[in-house]
């Protein structure tokens, strides 16, 4: 998945929602307005979960309390996903804890999504 499908999906995940029928056109191109909350958003307003570790944290932070992710699933596909980036075997010794606890905001919304089942 590219970057900007990444970030779409999991703020859908998280409740986000598209009003088509709000967008409009602008110098600077058609805008897309979303919404949660109540509140209107700008579409590149979203958050950038795939470079931003402090937007997967509230994702993730999200999921887990609200029962939308197991945890414990989170991080067995977190692992997987950088054994095969370090292209290394899937086990539980220190340098692969340590890849886990290091890994980019995008291995950490690959991990996410393929876990909720959403990764395409």
């Amino acid at each position: 998945m590219k970057d900007e499908e990444i970030n779409q999906a999991i703020a859908e995940w998280m409740g986000w929602k598209r009003m088509p029928q709000c967008d409009f056109e602008t110098i600077l191109g058609k805008r897309e307005v979303w919404v949660k909350d109540g509140r209107r958003w700008w579409r590149n307003d979203l958050p950038r979960f795939c470079s931003d570790l402090n937007a997967m944290r509230e994702a993730i932070k999200y999921g887990v309390s609200n029962g939308k992710l197991e945890w414990r699933l989170f991080l067995q596909q977190l692992k997987d996903i950088v054994c095969a980036d370090a292209d290394e075997p899937v086990n539980n010794d220190p340098e692969t804890l340590f890849d886990m606890v290091n890994a980019s905001a995008r291995q950490r919304a690959e991990g996410l999504l393929r876990t909720v089942g959403v990764w395409r």
